[in-house]
C-alpha cells in the first residue's frame, strides 16, 4: 500500500474501507497482485474512482468472455490498463459487434485483444471506418487470416505516412498492383519502418536479385 500511495497520492484521500479495499479486492480475485496491482492503478488511476459494480465488474465480466479466462484478462490489463476506463465498457461493445458483423471469429478477436488491446478501446466510427478500407480499398476478404493485422497496420498510420511507405516499394520498380497484393498477404510490412522496408528492398532486389514476383504475389 505505501508503494502504491508513493505512486499515485490521492488514494490519501480515499476511503479505504468503503471504496479502496473492494476494488483492489476485486482486482485480486481477478489475478492482479503485488507489482501488478500497483503498476495498473498507477497508469490508470481513475480506476478507484469508478463504481464497482456499475462500472469495474461489468466491464471484467465483458473482457472474461472476449477472452475466456482471468489470467487472459490481466495478461490484456498489464498492456493497456485503460481497458477499465470510464467508457471503455459501452466503447468495446461497440468494437466487438463491429468485427462480429463482419464475420471475425470469436478466436482471433480474441487473439488480437491479447495482441492489441488498444484497438478495442478506440472510436467505434475509426474502427468501422478501418473495416471498410480493408474490404473495399485493399480489397481484403473479410474471412482471410491477414483481414485484422491489415486494419492494425492502417490504425497505426495516417495517410501520409502510408503513401510514404507505398513510396518505398515504388522507388524499388514495384506496381500499385504489386503492393496492393503484398499488403493483402503481407500487412505487417507496410508497418516496418520506411528504413527497413528500404533495407529489406535492397537486400533482396539489389543484392540478392529478387523481382516483387519473387515475394509470392
Amino acid at each position: 500500500m505505501k508503494i502504491m500511495v508513493s505512486k499515485v497520492p490521492k488514494l490519501l484521500f480515499r476511503d479505504v474501507s468503503k471504496t479502496l479495499k473492494p476494488k483492489f479486492q476485486c482486482l485480486m480475485d481477478l489475478g492482479l497482485s503485488g507489482s501488478d496491482l500497483v503498476d495498473v492503478i498507477a497508469k490508470d488511476s481513475q480506476i478507484v474512482d469508478r463504481g464497482l459494480d456499475t462500472h469495474l465488474r461489468p466491464t471484467i465480466d465483458l473482457l472474461r468472455r472476449i477472452l475466456g479466462s482471468n489470467e487472459n484478462v490481466v495478461k490484456a490489463l498489464k498492456r493497456f490498463p485503460w481497458l477499465l476506463s470510464f467508457r471503455a465498457h459501452h466503447i468495446m461493445e461497440n468494437n466487438l459487434l463491429l468485427l462480429k458483423n463482419y464475420g471475425v471469429p470469436d478466436e482471433r478477436i480474441k487473439k488480437l485483444m491479447l495482441r492489441n488491446p488498444s484497438y478495442f478501446a478506440q472510436n467505434p466510427e475509426r474502427i468501422k471506418g478501418l473495416l471498410h478500407r480493408m474490404e473495399n480499398d485493399f480489397r481484403v476478404p473479410r474471412d482471410s487470416s491477414s483481414f485484422l493485422y491489415g486494419c492494425q497496420v492502417l490504425n497505426s498510420l495516417n495517410k501520409s505516412k502510408l503513401e510514404k511507405k507505398f513510396g518505398v516499394f515504388k522507388s524499388f520498380g514495384w506496381s500499385d498492383d504489386d503492393i496492393l497484393k503484398m499488403f493483402r498477404k503481407l500487412p505487417f510490412c507496410v508497418g516496418l519502418s520506411e528504413v527497413r522496408i528500404h533495407k529489406a528492398l535492397n537486400l533482396f532486389m539489389k543484392e540478392l536479385g529478387f523481382s516483387s514476383c519473387n515475394f509470392g504475389l
